[in-house]
């Protein structure tokens, strides 16, 4: 039981891991602004895009659409003969004390992100080397393309980043080798609009050194807790079907604490030593690539700190993984 419940946290962090720098997360920014359709076209005033949808692309129903990451998110494009999908969402960086991110900075930090998640054995990731520049209603976005091998199937991912405002615009456009040249030529027809209707204001440049200082200086706390709120629904349900063990998830510093609750009192504390002396051997291989990702979000000295405890909350043992 012990060794499901530190596989389900793997898993749960790894996925957070992603929500920094792919929305999810409360708006601070009240410039950010979504769009709104008038039949089948679409406008929005403050990212500066409208478009006219072909037949062969649709607009998300609203439960497909609630379903979707991302938030604020403003699009989402489905392709239903080929399985391809459009989605526009913003990352708002004043919340996430990252008003100084680069688009270069947050599509290394998301690609780093997606290819540490423990994939299904018939699924494969592989990330471009480099970004490239392209151009989406006039403005200049920086791209990273993935593609993914499903079994046999292969799929194709580019994420589009451009800054504007104290956020970050991002389209992620999914296709394959059938759907490609039609979601191409879709993205092509995305005009511009003129956004002095809307308040937001570009974002003045910084000076190279101001950026720099101000990016080391995350605002850690925020992150911290976001990583505990993107997994607190998780642990509550993995909590209600256990009986044995309750999961609670904290930060010590710069130190991410899972601490293991036993519901029954434990007599024997060398026997749980023993026994979790066994499993965290073959479980390290899997909590220090947390480290390098919490690295990766700009903190200097993570760990990860796995404590067991009595019902009366004596601690049995715990380990520190560096």
């Amino acid at each position: 039981m012990v060794k499901k419940f530190l596989w389900v946290i793997v898993a749960l962090l790894i996925a957070s891991i992603a929500i920094p720098f792919s929305g999810c997360a409360p708006r601070e920014n009240n410039n950010i602004q979504t769009g709104e359709w008038n039949d089948d076209t679409f406008t929005n005033y403050w990212s500066g895009i409208t478009f006219t949808l072909p037949p062969d692309i649709i607009a998300a129903d609203t439960k497909t659409f609630e379903s979707v990451p991302g938030e604020p998110k403003d699009l989402y494009l489905i392709r239903p003969d080929q399985g391809s999908n459009i989605t526009l969402y913003y990352v708002d960086l004043i919340y996430k004390r990252l008003r100084y991110m680069t688009p270069e900075k947050y599509l290394n930090n998301l690609g780093e992100a997606i290819m540490k998640q423990e994939l299904p054995s018939n699924t494969s990731f592989t990330r471009s080397g480099e970004f490239k520049s392209a151009s989406i209603a006039g403005e200049e976005y920086l791209v990273m393309h993935m593609d993914i091998l499903l079994e046999d199937l292969a799929l194709y991912q580019d994420i589009y980043v451009r800054k504007f405002d104290n956020a970050m615009i991002v389209f992620m456009i999914s296709y394959n080798d059938n759907s490609k040249d039609a979601i191409e030529s879709f993205v092509s027809s995305i005009e511009s609009v003129d956004y002095s209707e809307s308040s937001a204001k570009p974002e003045p440049i910084q000076p190279e050194a101001d950026q720099e200082k101000d990016s080391n200086l995350m605002d850690t706390s925020a992150l911290m807790q976001m990583v505990i709120d993107a997994n607190q629904g998780h642990l509550d349900s993995a909590n209600e079907e256990n009986d044995d063990l309750k999961i609670y998830m904290s930060f010590e510093g710069e130190t991410l604490v899972f601490t293991y609750k036993y519901v029954e009192y434990v007599e024997d504390a060398e026997l749980v030593k023993s026994v979790m002396d066994e499993e965290i051997k073959s479980m390290e291989v899997d909590f220090k690539p947390m480290v390098s990702t919490l690295k990766t979000l700009g903190l200097k000295n993570p760990a990860v700190e796995l404590r067991f405890v009595n019902n009366d909350d004596t601690e049995l043992v715990k380990y520190e993984i560096k």
